[in-house]
């Protein structure tokens, strides 16, 4: 595996929803998710040792003692990169943007986003096609 991002909110209650991109460039290969957990992060626990992730990129801010010292026991080995949120962080419309115009998606010239990882996240009303769902936000990192 290659990089690792994860984006957190924390909600009521103890839960908080992570996102997570998986991305490993040996085989040009990435996958998004988004999952509330408990306030154990009993299902990032299991998501990170299974994955076994060589680098952890995070936001600076926002993400809790609980969380990282979750991450700290499931993959000791890992890399921690720390970046800040505004700066180095790209928002989903930007993410989007770039996206579709580069020529990482794109089909005979035409842009055809992938039927598993990014069409299921987009908002249909939206007349670029560059919205996602306001569900799936902690999805783009």
């Amino acid at each position: 595996m290659g990089k690792e991002w994860i984006r957190v909110e924390f909600g009521a209650g103890g839960r908080v929803e992570f996102g997570v991109a998986f991305v490993d460039t040996s085989i040009s290969s990435f996958q998004l998710g988004q999952f509330q957990d408990d306030r154990y992060r009993s299902r990032l626990s299991t998501l990170l040792t299974r994955y076994n992730p060589v680098e952890i990129i995070s936001a600076k801010r926002g993400v809790s003692n609980d969380t990282t010292q979750v991450w700290n026991a499931a993959c000791p080995n890992a890399l921690h990169e720390l970046v800040s949120s505004n700066a180095e962080c790209w928002d989903p419309a930007k993410t989007l943007r770039s996206l579709a115009e580069s020529d990482c998606f794109k089909v005979n010239g035409d842009l055809d986003w992938p039927e598993g990882n990014i069409r299921p996240l987009l908002d249909n009303s939206s007349s670029l096609g560059l919205a996602t769902k306001e569900e799936s936000e902690l999805w783009f990192p």
